[in-house]
């Protein structure tokens, strides 16, 4: 995902259309902890 968003020119993909389309199908979780530290601050001016 970084690596197509960051592209200057264009990208290339090299799958065939069933991995292609199972891999748009997956969901990322992430954890940056960034809902944690808003909610703290919220709590903490409010």
């Amino acid at each position: 995902y970084t690596g197509i968003t960051r592209a200057r020119t264009g990208v290339v993909i090299a799958a065939s259309r069933p991995i292609l389309l199972a891999g748009g199908k997956r969901g990322v979780h992430r954890y940056s902890g960034l809902a944690d530290r808003l909610r703290a601050t919220l709590r903490s001016s409010g």
